[in-house]
């Protein structure tokens, strides 16, 4: 005979317990930080699961950025003033696919790491001209003004 005992929680120990098992987790995928594959596969698990290993993969996120270049700096541009994106736009420059959606995360503030010469190599690579001055600055820019 099996006997479950119920005890029960007050709310306060609820969300230490979920505070803990979020702790957990996070160290549990710190460990997988080199493993993009497997990171990339538990992002879509759950909202809790996306919420702790985005910042992970946007620690640095140009380690992850061969290939995807195009798609990292829509990221990073959604993050610009409006009036720079209609500046982009007006200069031909459509790598913007949900031009007024706002993006998910913060994910510039998760970036720990600035890689001047990547950002200015994806720009190059993307826009497919010799790096326009303005949108280096305004990029690089994002970075030293987040909070």
């Amino acid at each position: 005979m099996i006997v479950i005992i119920l005890i029960p929680l007050n709310f306060f120990s609820f969300v230490k317990m979920l505070k803990l098992i979020r702790d957990v987790l996070y160290l549990i995928f710190k460990e997988l930080q080199d493993d993009k594959k497997t990171l990339h596969s538990c992002l879509l698990v759950n909202k809790t699961w996306c919420e702790i290993i985005v910042p992970i993969l946007w620690k640095n996120s140009w380690i992850y950025s061969r290939g995807k270049e195009k798609l990292l700096l829509s990221v990073i541009i959604q993050h610009l003033s409006n009036e720079f994106k209609n500046y982009i736009m007006s200069r031909g420059i459509n790598i913007l696919k949900n031009y007024y959606k706002k993006p998910l995360f913060d994910y510039i503030n998760f970036c720990k790491y600035l890689n001047i010469y990547e950002i200015e190599g994806m720009i190059n690579t993307v826009i497919n001209e010799k790096s326009d001055v303005s949108i280096i600055q305004n990029v690089i820019n994002l970075f030293y003004q987040r909070e």
